[in-house]
C-alpha cells in the first residue's frame, strides 16, 4: 500500500467552557468541514468517510478523546470536563465518561517519534507560517459570540492547515510505517498509528518478559576483542560494572578519559566521544584526512555478539532483516533499504523503554559497552601507525591524518579489526575539516559534498535522531558555514542577505511559565501637569536633584516623568509591560522602544529573560518585517562571537605529529574584505574598530596611573584619549558617550495595593559610530558608578560639592567605557579602591615571609562585597529565637547580598530587582525583618547569583 492510497482527514479541535470546534480537511484536496457543538453532524460526517484515516498532531493523546467524548453525545460542558482532565495530565481513558469506551478510530499522529518539547505552533515558526494565536481566551465562561466564534474557527482552520503541511515533511516516515506492516503482518492502517518502536517490536515478534530487568549489570566481556591491544585503564573503567559495592548513580554517571595518538578519548556509559578542540585540518601533499565508520554498528553488534532482545523469540528474524537491507542496498533499492534501517535501529532503544515488549536493560547496556571497547580496540591499533594522529573520535567511528605512505598500514588495521569482530568499516576522504568539538564541526570532503553538525551549524530537519526542525538565525548559521569552509568573512554573507526569514529567531516558552510579556517605552503624549501614581514615591530622588515631576502621559497604563539631579535633568518614559504569546517569532533591531521579552513561571510568579534574544526584540507573528527594520549588526556580532569558538588555541605535544595538522591558511582563502590602508571609507564598523584595537596595542601607551597601596599602575584618562582620538579620526570613527537614566522594567504589587514600578540600574553608554556610514555603530554598556561624599571628620559636612562629585562619576565612567571600546585589559579591581578600605588576606607563612606588624591595624572601611560562607554560617548560628529580631551580623550579611547581587545581575534580571523590592515593602526597608525572614532572604539571593552563573 502506497500513501497516496489512503484517504487521510487531517483534523484538529478547539474546546471552550460552553462551545466545540472540530474541523476536518482532506489531505491535497480543498475539501474542508468543521461543525460547532453538533455531535450529530460530526458523526454523519465520519460515517461518509468511512475507511479514512484521521492525522492529527498530538491526537493519539488529546485530540481523539475529545472526539470520542463528542461521539459518546457528551453536552458542550462535559466535552470541556474531559479536556480540563487531559491538560491536568490524568489518563485519558480514565475518565468517568470515557471509562469502558472503546470506540477505534483509525488514525497517525505526527508527533510519534518527533523530539520532545516539540509543539507545533513552533513548527509553523520554523517552517515560516504565521503563528499568530486567536484573542479568545480559552477560560471565558460563557458561551462565545459569532464574531469570537469567527475568529476561533480562522485560527483552528491555520493549525490543520500546517498540519497537512507538516504530513508532506514526514511523508517518506508514513510510507516506510506503511512499508514495514507486511514484516510485521499487520494492518498497513494500523501500523500508521504505531510509534517506531512499537513497530519494530512487532516485526520481531517481541514477547515481554517480566523480570528481565533484574539482572541489568550482568555484562559479559566479548571474547573476540583483543584484550592485551585494548587499553587496561579502560577495561578497568567498564569493569566496574560488575561491582557491587559502586552504585547505580555513581556508575552510570562516570567518566573516563584516555588519550589516543593525540586525542583525548571520553567513555561513558551512554558512548565514547573525543575531537582535539578548536581544530582546523586539511588534506595536503603527502598527508591524508580519512573517516572510518563502523556500518550498522548497534545492529552489527546486536548479532554478531548475541546482544539481540531476549524478548525476540528468533534472533535470526533480526539477522535477517539486516542482511536484506544490506542487499537492497548494494543493489540500489533506496526504498527498501532506507526502511529496513528503522526498526534496526529502533530496536537498540526499544531495550531502554520499559513499556515496550522488546525491553531488556542488560543487552541494551552490553551493547554500548562492547562497542565502546572495540572502537578502542581500533584507536589503539592506529596508535602504532607512525604519524598517525587521531583527531574525532565517536561512538561508531574514528577519523584520522596520517602519512600517504602509512595508507596501507592503516587498511591492514581496518582488515584485521573487521574480520575478528565481523564490523564494516566505510571509508571517506576528507578534503577539509574544521570543529569546534566532536559535536561542532564542518566538513568538506574530496568529492565536494559538504557535512556540518551541531547547533551553530545545522539548519533545517535533523538528519539524525527523533524528527526536529531548527531555522533559528538561518543566516548565521550559514555565514559560519561559509567562513570555515571558504574563508568569506560572516559579515559579507549576513550583509548580502536580504531574507527576513533567514533573520528570524523562535522564542518559545514552555508550559511551565504562565506568560510572556514585552518591555516596551512608551511614545510620549500631551505634556500636562498633575498627579502621578502613588507608587512613584517608592522610586527614590537622586542625589542632589528634585522629586519627580509628571510632564506626560503615554498611551494605555504608562506614564512620563521628570528626574531632576545631578545637572542631568530631562524627560524619560517608563516602560510597560505588553503581553505577548508563548511562541513569538523574534528579529533584532534598532529600534530603542523595543524590549526584551520576559517570561513568568506558573509555580511562583517569578520573572527571568527568556535566553538568546537581543536587546531590542522586534516580534512579528504574522508578516514578515522589511529587511530595513532588521538589526544585522547583531547577527554579525553572533556570528563572530561563534567563529571564536572555533579559532585554535592548542599547541601540539611532543608525542603528537610533528608539521601542524591545523595548516596555515592556504592563498585562495579570502582574508577579511579591506580597504587600502589609506582609504577606510569602504570598511564597516566592525572592521575600523578592530583594526583601532590593534593599533592602540601596537601603540605601545604607557600606564601613568599609579596605586602606591597596591602597588600598580593604570591607564589614565589622558593616556587613552589623544591615542584614541587620533586613530578614530583616520579610520573614520568617532565615540559618543551618554548617560542612560533609570527606566521601568516591570511592575510590583505595593503595600498598598498600587503597582510599584521595577527600576533598572543607570547606565553609562559609549556609541561607536562609522562616521562614513553612520547607521553603522556599536554600543558598549556599564552600570553607572556614583561617588559618595567625602565627609570631614571635624565639621561633619561634605567637603565635595554635588557638581565635583558628578565630574569625577563622568571621568570615571569614560575611562571605564574606553577600556570596553578598545578593549583594554587592567587588573580584575577597581582601581580607585585603597587597600585600607578591604581587610587583607593572612600572608602565607614561609621561612621568607616576614612576620606581620604588632601594631594595631587601622579599622576596615564598610565594603560591599559577597557575603562569606563563614558569615552567613555565623548568621545562621546566631538564630536561637527564628521569630525574633534579625541581629547586626544577620543584617550586615543580607545588606551584602543584596548589593552583590543586584551590582552583579540586576541590570539583565528584573526578577531580582522584583524580588529586592517585595522584599523592602514586606519588612519597611529591614526595619523589621526576623531573623528566619532574613535567613530565607539570604538564601534566595544565594540561589539567584549560583543560577546566573550556571547559567552563564
Amino acid at each position: 500500500m502506497e500513501l497516496a492510497d489512503l484517504d487521510i482527514r487531517v483534523f484538529d479541535c478547539e474546546v471552550y467552557a460552553h462551545d466545540w470546534l472540530f474541523c476536518f480537511k482532506r489531505r491535497g484536496a480543498d475539501e474542508r468541514f468543521s461543525v460547532w457543538n453538533d455531535a450529530g453532524a460530526v458523526r454523519d460526517f465520519l460515517d461518509g468517510a468511512d475507511g479514512a484515516v484521521l492525522c492529527g498532531f498530538n491526537s493519539k493523546h488529546y485530540d481523539q478523546y475529545i472526539l470520542k467524548a463528542v461521539l459518546a453525545g457528551c453536552e458542550p460542558e462535559e466535552v470541556k470536563d474531559v479536556n480540563d482532565w487531559i491538560i491536568a495530565g490524568n489518563t485519558p481513558w480514565e475518565h468517568p465518561y470515557l471509562r469502558g469506551l472503546f470506540t477505534a478510530l483509525p488514525q497517525t499522529d505526527l508527533m510519534d517519534d518527533m523530539q520532545v518539547g516539540t509543539s507545533l505552533k513552533s513548527i509553523e515558526a520554523h517552517l515560516g507560517r504565521g503563528i499568530v494565536e486567536t484573542s479568545v481566551p480559552f477560560d471565558i465562561d460563557r458561551p462565545l459570540t459569532p464574531a469570537e466564534r469567527e475568529e476561533v474557527e480562522r485560527y483552528c482552520w491555520e493549525d490543520v492547515d500546517a498540519t497537512e503541511a507538516l504530513l508532506e515533511l514526514r511523508g517518506d516516515y508514513l510510507a516506510t510505517k506503511l512499508h514495514l506492516a507486511s514484516y510485521a503482518d499487520i494492518d498497513p492502517v494500523r501500523a500508521l498509528g504505531m510509534t517506531d518502536p512499537k513497530l519494530a517490536a512487532a516485526i520481531f515478534k517481541a514477547e515481554a518478559i517480566a523480570d528481565i530487568a533484574e539482572d541489568e549489570r550482568d555484562y559479559e566481556f566479548p571474547e573476540s576483542l583483543d584484550y592485551g591491544v585494548v587499553p587496561a585503564d579502560v577495561v578497568e573503567f567498564f569493569e566496574r560494572i560488575r561491582d557491587p559495592s559502586v552504585g547505580d548513580e555513581e556508575l552510570f554517571k562516570s567518566q573516563h578519559v584516555h588519550r589516543f595518538a593525540g586525542c583525548d578519548v571520553t567513555f561513558a556509559f551512554g558512548g565514547l566521544h573525543g575531537a582535539v578542540p578548536k581544530l582546523r585540518a586539511e588534506a595536503r601533499p603527502g598527508r591524508l584526512l580519512l573517516n572510518y565508520d563502523a556500518g550498522s554498528l548497534y545492529p552489527s553488534l546486536m548479532i554478531n555478539f548475541g546482544y539481540v532482545s531476549r524478548a525476540v523469540p528468533s534472533p535470526d528474524v533480526f539477522r535477517g532483516i539486516r542482511d536484506e537491507r544490506f542487499e537492497a542496498k548494494a543493489a540500489g533499492d533506496k526504498r527498501t533499504a532506507n526502511s529496513l534501517k528503522s526498526p534496526l535501529n529502533k530496536a537498540y532503544g526499544a531495550m531502554g523503554n520499559r513499556y515496550n515488549p522488546m525491553y531488556d536493560p542488560k543487552n541494551k547496556l552490553s551493547v554500548c559497552v562492547s562497542g565502546q571497547l572495540a572502537v578502542a580496540e581500533l584507536m589503539a591499533r592506529y596508535e602504532k601507525v607512525e604519524g598517525l594522529r587521531i583527531i574525532q573520535a565517536n561512538t561508531d567511528g574514528v577519523a584520522i591524518d596520517v602519512p600517504e605512505g602509512a595508507y596501507g598500514e592503516v587498511l591492514a588495521v581496518n582488515d584485521e579489526w573487521s574480520e575478528r569482530t565481523g564490523f564494516l568499516l566505510e571509508e571517506d576522504r576528507i578534503d577539509l575539516l574544521w570543529q569546534k568539538d566532536v559535536n561542532n564541526y564542518a566538513m568538506r570532503k574530496t568529492d565536494g559534498s559538504e557535512k556540518v553538525k551541531g547547533s551553530y551549524l545545522v539548519r533545517g530537519i535533523s538528519p539524525i535522531g527523533a524528527w526536529s526542525i531548527n531555522n533559528n538565525a538561518v543566516v548565521v548559521a550559514e555565514a559560519l558555514k561559509r567562513w570555515l569552509l571558504d574563508g568569506v568573512p560572516v559579515a559579507e554573507t549576513i550583509t548580502a542577505c536580504d531574507d527576513p526569514m533567514a533573520f528570524q529567531l523562535v522564542a518559545k516558552a514552555s508550559g511551565k511559565y504562565s506568560e510572556v510579556f514585552q518591555v516596551r517605552e512608551l511614545p510620549h503624549g500631551d505634556p500636562r501637569e498633575g498627579e502621578g501614581p502613588r507608587a512613584l514615591g517608592e522610586l527614590g530622588v537622586a542625589k542632589g536633584g528634585s522629586p519627580p515631576r509628571l510632564v506626560g502621559v503615554g498611551r494605555g497604563d504608562g506614564y512620563i516623568w521628570e528626574l531632576g539631579g545631578r545637572g542631568r535633568s530631562r524627560a524619560y518614559e517608563l516602560r510597560r509591560k505588553v503581553p505577548m504569546q508563548r511562541c513569538n517569532r523574534v528579529f533584532a533591531t534598532r529600534d530603542p522602544t523595543l524590549g526584551r521579552l520576559y517570561k513568568v513561571k506558573r509555580a511562583d510568579g517569578s520573572v527571568a529573560r527568556i535566553e538568546s534574544l537581543p536587546e531590542h526584540c522586534l516580534v512579528c507573528n504574522d508578516l514578515p518585517p522589511s529587511i530595513l527594520n532588521i538589526d544585522k549588526s547583531w547577527y554579525i556580532a553572533l556570528a563572530e562571537r561563534r567563529a571564536l569558538d572555533f579559532e585554535k588555541e592548542e599547541k601540539l605535544e611532543e608525542n603528537e605529529v610533528k608539521e601542524e595538522v591545523a595548516a596555515k591558511k592556504p592563498a585562495s582563502r579570502k582574508k577579511a574584505a579591506q580597504p587600502p590602508e589609506t582609504d577606510w571609507k569602504s570598511a564597516n564598523v566592525w572592521q575600523k574598530l578592530a583594526t583601532a584595537r590593534r593599533r592602540f596595542i601596537e601603540g605601545g601607551i604607557e600606564k601613568s596611573g599609579v596605586n602606591p597601596s597596591q602597588s600598580y599602575d593604570y591607564f589614565e584618562l589622558a593616556d587613552i584619549v589623544p591615542r584614541q582620538t587620533a586613530i578614530f579620526e583616520e579610520l573614520g570613527l568617532i565615540e559618543l558617550d551618554t548617560y542612560c537614566k533609570p527606566a521601568v522594567v516591570g511592575y510590583v504589587p505595593g503595600s498598598d495595593g498600587e503597582a510599584v514600578p521595577v527600576m533598572s540600574e543607570p547606565e553609562g553608554v559609549a556609541t561607536v559610530v562609522n562616521t562614513d556610514n553612520p547607521t553603522e555603530a556599536i554600543e558598549f554598556r556599564m552600570k553607572w558608578g556614583e561617588v559618595e561624599a567625602i565627609i570631614s571628620k571635624s565639621s561633619g559636612k561634605a567637603v565635595n560639592m554635588p557638581i565635583q562629585r558628578n565630574g569625577s562619576e563622568e571621568t570615571y565612567m569614560r575611562r571605564y567605557l574606553k577600556m570596553l571600546v578598545l578593549d583594554i585589559v587592567e587588573a580584575d579591581k577597581v582601581n580607585s579602591v585603597d587597600r585600607d578600605e578591604v581587610e587583607a588576606p593572612a600572608p602565607a607563612k614561609s621561612a621568607k615571609t616576614k612576620a606581620p606588624s604588632a601594631s594595631k591595624p587601622k579599622a576596615a572601611k564598610k565594603a560591599f562585597k559577597p557575603v562569606s560562607a563563614s558569615e552567613r554560617g555565623a548568621a545562621a548560628e546566631s538564630v536561637s529565637d527564628p521569630d525574633g529580631p534579625a541581629n547586626a551580623l544577620q543584617l550586615r550579611a543580607l545588606k551584602g547580598s543584596i548589593k552583590s547581587v543586584m551590582v552583579s545581575y540586576g541590570k539583565n534580571h528584573p526578577e531580582v530587582a522584583q524580588y529586592i523590592s517585595q522584599l523592602s515593602v514586606e519588612t519597611d526597608k529591614l526595619a523589621n525583618i526576623s531573623k528566619s525572614r532574613c535567613e530565607e532572604a539570604i538564601k534566595a539571593l544565594g540561589d539567584f547569583a549560583a543560577e546566573y552563573e550556571k547559567e552563564a
